[in-house]
């Protein structure tokens, strides 16, 4: 085994040339890689004691919640981040479907735009509980204003499904008032249910958030990608290992031969 120092002394024209090549290659793919912008758009959720009418209601409990909720109650708007659904709506809010160049037609254009979409965006939660909604794009202004519609589309989708759940029981308790009515003849007796019904009336009409806008996504001016210190950095040091091991194989057929 040839000592290392004694290699490169033997091989450095060899392996200064490919580890040269290799950086003039990546500077030349990073120029003509096309700019990706990133935007980022960032939320806090929002406490579940605003959408709980057991919290909402009660002197007692109610000052013990903080407006802001935990970085758990991420998880299930992280989740819904990944259905189609979501992107959907972005491309028809934004009129998406004519703004990117793909071949298909219709619906299927409008489907494939929203799958670019997915793939060029990332939700997750930061390490401070933030949730970090990110969206790369070759345009600078249409990565914010996509950012931005990702968010609108979550908070939305999770809102809704709060109030169908608050509405849904506000209907069954105002059929069970009315079938205590008809039973009893008398609505003297459906006080209980009168305070419910308010207090849910006023869920349903009040639609509690689930995620409070922190930041939203500004237009970034300064493309994030491609990185080209990164690129260059990391060709140089795969050429130069490389080079090395090519280096050593050949010096070891030429001490065989």
């Amino acid at each position: 085994m040839p000592d290392f120092f004694d290699l490169i002394g033997k091989w450095w024209k060899q392996i200064l040339t490919i580890t040269a090549l290799a950086i003039v290659v990546a500077v030349v793919v990073t120029l003509i890689t096309p700019k990706k912008y990133l935007a980022v758009a960032t939320a806090a959720p929002a406490s579940s004691f605003a959408s709980d009418r057991s919290r909402l209601f009660s002197e007692n409990i109610e000052a013990l919640y903080s407006v802001l909720g935990t970085a758990d109650d991420l998880d299930l708007v992280i989740g819904t981040s990944k259905l189609d659904t979501v992107y959907l709506a972005v491309v028809d809010e934004l009129k998406l479907a004519d703004q990117y160049k793909v071949s298909e037609e219709g619906e299927a254009r409008r489907v494939k735009v929203a799958s670019i979409i997915k793939n060029n965006s990332k939700v997750q939660k930061s390490s401070y509980g933030e949730l970090k909604i990110q969206v790369w794009d070759k345009d600078n202004e249409r990565s914010a204003s996509i950012a931005n519609s990702i968010l609108n589309q979550l908070r939305n989708i999770h809102q809704e499904l709060q109030t169908v759940a608050n509405r849904n029981t506000l209907t069954a308790l105002t059929s069970e008032k009315e079938r205590s009515i008809a039973k009893t003849g008398d609505s003297t007796g459906t006080s209980d249910f009168d305070e419910l019904i308010r207090q849910y009336q006023f869920l349903v009409n009040n639609k509690p958030p689930v995620l409070l806008t922190i930041e939203q996504a500004r237009v970034p001016y300064a493309p994030d990608q491609p990185k080209m210190f990164r690129n260059i950095l990391a060709a140089a040091a795969l050429a130069f290992f490389f080079s090395v091991l090519l280096a050593l194989v050949l010096q070891k057929r030429k001490a065989n031969s």
